[in-house]
């Protein structure tokens, strides 16, 4: 009879224990899709920005350049083109491959060499996605 007893609260003991064990691993991954989920829209969110920046400034070049071909000779031109090419080709429905992650290191490369060829010094800010250009 004291064996039983014994047993079963040696039972219980390895009972509430696995249940701590599963109640834990279901909080953890509760906690971490949703960390992930707000993560990951921040990310995502910084990343569209900054994106859609260098993507609006290069159709704002290639409108300036229909209208005033002199600033834009076809060296130059074919650099703008050519990063607009870059930024249409973006897979941004699947960030996480490493494929996207580096042509985004190739476009702010490429981004940063067209300055430097138009003479112009301009820069993504991230914590305002506010930008600056000067001449």
């Amino acid at each position: 009879m004291a064996d039983d007893f014994l047993e079963a609260v040696v039972d219980m003991e390895a009972t509430f224990h696995q249940r701590g064990i599963d109640d834990g691993q279901r909080f953890g991954r509760e906690k971490g899709l949703a960390e992930g989920n707000c993560m990951g829209m921040t990310k995502g969110g910084e990343v569209g920005l900054e994106v859609g920046f260098y993507f609006g400034t290069v159709k704002m070049w290639l409108s300036l350049a229909a209208v005033q071909p002199a600033l834009f000779p076809f060296r130059k031109l074919s650099k703008v083109t050519r990063l607009l090419e870059l930024l249409e080709d973006l897979d941004v429905f699947d960030p996480r491959s490493d494929i996207a992650v580096e042509k985004l290191h190739l476009i702010r490369a490429r981004y940063k060499a067209v300055l430097s060829q138009l003479s112009l010094h301009q820069y993504f800010n991230k914590q305002d996605s506010d930008s600056t250009m000067s001449l």
